[in-house]
């Protein structure tokens, strides 16, 4: 009784017993491999050679983008909104209190805007760190308060 036979397997098979394969560059040598030392093994080589990068290493660079993107939204947001709070110098003062009110409203709507992106960021980073392979690249999660301390301060400055 044969068993099934795919048509590649039948091919190699075919190939091994014409003696195709003997002739081959590196018929009898130790395949060469490096272990990734992060890791311990070669899937991180057999992923370069297929020029693929690893997930971790895609997710550490998606999370770099989404922090950048955030600071970048939440400083230009806020630039906004300074200039709008500047302008109320020169609107009558029956309508700056009106005006005060929605530019304080955007500067909220600006800041929980911000809020809910470092939230989406921590959760990326918590599955980034689950997949990460080795505790030494594991990254810390975002601290919204001193994101917003140090981003207020480089408005300001």
């Amino acid at each position: 009784m044969r068993k099934f036979e795919s048509p590649l397997d039948r091919s190699l098979r075919e190939a091994r017993e014409q003696g195709k394969f003997d002739d081959l560059p590196q018929h009898g040598k130790p395949i060469k491999v490096k272990i990734n030392p992060l890791t311990g093994d070669i899937a991180e080589q057999l992923l370069e050679d297929a020029d693929c990068d690893p997930p971790w290493l895609e997710a550490q660079r998606e999370i770099d983008y989404l922090i950048g993107e955030a600071r970048h939204n939440y400083q230009r947001a806020m630039r906004m909104v300074q200039q709008q709070r500047s302008a109320l110098a020169a609107a009558p003062p029956t309508a700056r209190t009106r005006q005060l009110q929605r530019v304080l409203e955007r500067e909220q709507n600006v800041r929980a805007q911000f809020i809910a992106a470092v939230t989406e960021i921590n959760k990326k980073i918590f599955d980034y760190n689950l997949i990460a392979p080795n505790i030494q690249i594991h990254r810390l999660k975002l601290d919204f308060t001193k994101e917003l301390e140090t981003l207020d301060a480089a408005l300001t400055a």
